[in-house]
């Protein structure tokens, strides 16, 4: 993808033309690794019946998402000479681990995983600043907005 990148491109003066050809769609693929994330440690505790507030821990977790694989595929249409909008579909499968400690009733600890379908959908506007073109490369402003889907529990669950 560098070396596609980097190969020179037929400048618009040699085209003949002042602007390129409206609206030309770019659609591309990729995969990737979803790098997995921590998601903290819990106390699972017990509050006494009384005035003051006694703690008793009943066992403590620590969650974490693992490393994935990740399948994408982004769109995007140029508007005008100026203006772009873009969209992307990613997918990946991380195992969502859960660690059970310390148990008061001296249980040993476990593990937990759980297979997770996350889907994410993004959108977004591109804005590219032609003026500030330096060494054939411009500027570009871009804003957007992206939904998270997670799917669990054999995909009856959604967070």
């Amino acid at each position: 993808m560098v070396l596609l990148a980097l190969r020179p491109g037929l400048a618009l003066a040699q085209q003949g033309t002042a602007s390129p050809p409206l609206p030309r769609i770019e659609l591309s693929g990729g995969l990737g690794l979803f790098g997995g994330a921590g998601l903290g440690s819990r106390d699972a505790n017990l509050r006494a019946n009384s005035q003051t507030p006694q703690l008793f821990q009943l066992f403590t977790t620590s969650s974490r998402l693992g490393a994935s694989p990740l399948v994408e595929a982004r769109a995007g249409v140029n508007l005008s000479r100026r203006v772009g909008i873009e969209a992307r579909f990613g997918h990946t499968r991380p195992e969502l681990r859960t660690s059970v400690a310390e148990d008061a009733e001296g249980a040993p600890a476990l593990t937990i995983v759980e297979r997770i379908d996350q889907y994410a959908i993004d959108g977004g506007v591109v804005f590219r600043i032609d003026e500030w073109r330096l060494a054939g490369l411009a500027p570009f402003v871009t804003a957007g907005a992206g939904y998270l889907r997670q799917l669990h529990t054999g995909q009856t669950l959604v967070e």
